[in-house]
């Protein structure tokens, strides 16, 4: 199954690369090499409903002493996972992607090096 480019309208896009697509490491058009991915609002608005519903799973499987909750859960991650295959694609250009990439890896390593000075720092 093939999903639709933005720059040339053609479905020529596998299904599964534009699952695995993320602004740093967009698909390419097999028609025009054009670049795109899922819109970063999904992302976001994934990332914060899936902590919101992990909470709730874990207080609502203690509350009523089952697994099910969590299924849900699990249930949940699994369809968010295929979504992003069924919106609109944004187009974006090589550059983008790189500038992307570039400060997706400044913010690793700041977040590892923080992580690193607190456990230096910490003292019990």
């Amino acid at each position: 199954m093939k999903v639709r480019c933005p720059h040339c309208g053609e479905k020529s896009i596998p299904l599964i690369n534009r699952i695995l697509s993320t602004p740093g490491g967009p698909s390419r058009c097999a028609n025009c090499s054009g670049l795109s991915y899922p819109g970063e609002w999904f992302s976001l608005a994934t990332s914060l409903l899936s902590q919101l519903l992990l909470i709730v799973a874990i207080v609502g499987s203690i509350w009523y002493r089952s697994l099910w909750p969590l299924v849900g859960f699990g249930a949940f991650l699994l369809a968010s996972f295929f979504v992003p295959a069924f919106l609109p694609a944004m187009p974006t250009t090589a550059e983008k992607a790189a500038r992307t990439r570039k400060r997706t890896t400044i913010g690793l390593v700041l977040f590892v090096l923080a992580v690193i000075a607190a456990g230096v720092f910490y003292e019990p």
